[in-house]
């Protein structure tokens, strides 16, 4: 394993997924951070007992994405950080190359593998995976592909450029925290590459929980993160014009499915349209306290 690499992984409730993302990384030489949320399940005591070396930093709150992984990434000294979920894994042959190309292509900041959702690779997964690599294509070179953004589920970061231009935006609490670091390194001319023919894994949905509590939180959040988002590239006024449009559009499919007697996707739009209206009032993430909303 590259010597220069840190590892970073942030857990929420992930002790159904923690063990076996933790298993597949080589431990000799390497640097493993991992920040938790406040987990309530037992992610702490699983790794503690199973990987005793991993460095463990135990936030008292739920932190979120960003800000969680922004604590480690002030901490590492390594150039190069590997952002990854605990419902995702790479193998140690493609982190190298990843590596590698970081080495050579120095105005590449952020680098990541072609994301499949199934494992072994399949064909069809890794046609319709590259397609959506092409739809977000900014430029072709000869051994990856510039993008417009990168899914955080598996993102490495060289982290001298960020020491210089920020890390996650700690205004954010869950979603588009990816697509904004992406778009500021951008914005400040460095590339996002994502590696031809160098694939990672992504199970999706391993942490957090399936509640309908849970389900509203994450889908307030991804309401208020996508405005807030929004309104940084386009500005505050058509990001209001496209959040009246769309609180709109959530109110009418909650109305929906409660006819429907469909809990799961009336709390989805009944979090969109309350996410949405909180922007729209600016209200932030976080509350005084700098506990999380929602």
């Amino acid at each position: 394993m590259i010597s220069n690499l840190s590892i970073i992984i942030t857990t929420f409730n992930s002790s159904g997924v923690i063990f076996d993302c933790l298993k597949k990384i080589n431990f000799q030489g390497e640097r493993i951070f991992v920040v938790d949320n406040n987990s309530s399940d037992n992610t702490i005591e699983v790794i503690e007992k199973n990987f005793p070396k991993i460095n463990i930093i135990k936030n008292k709150n739920n932190l979120g994405y960003g800000r969680a992984n922004n604590i480690a990434l002030k901490k590492i000294q390594t150039e190069f950080a590997l952002i990854l979920n605990p419902d995702a894994f790479i193998l140690e042959k493609d982190i190298n190359k990843i590596i590698e190309l970081m080495i050579n292509e120095t105005s590449v900041a952020i680098a990541a593998p072609v994301l499949l959702n199934k494992f072994p690779a399949q064909d069809d997964d890794i046609k319709n995976q590259k397609e959506i690599v092409a739809a977000n294509k900014i430029l072709s070179h000869k051994n990856f592909t510039e993008v417009k953004y990168i899914i955080g589920a598996i993102m490495f970061l060289r982290v001298s450029i960020f020491k210089k231009i920020g890390f996650f935006d700690e205004k954010i609490f869950l979603y588009y925290e990816d697509d904004e670091i992406c778009w500021r390194a951008i914005k400040n001319n460095y590339k996002c590459a994502i590696i031809n023919d160098v694939y990672g894994f992504h199970i999706g949905h391993g942490s957090s929980g399936s509640s309908l509590r849970m389900t509203y939180k994450r889908f307030w959040h991804k309401a208020l993160s996508k405005f807030y988002w929004k309104e940084k590239k386009i500005g505050r006024l058509k990001s209001i014009l496209s959040a009246i449009k769309l609180a709109f559009s959530f109110l009418l499919q909650f109305l929906f499915y409660i006819l429907l007697f469909n809990k799961y996707k009336a709390v989805k739009n009944i979090a969109s349209f309350m996410g949405t209206i909180a922007y729209i009032s600016r209200l932030s993430a976080f509350n005084s306290k700098d506990i999380s909303r929602g």
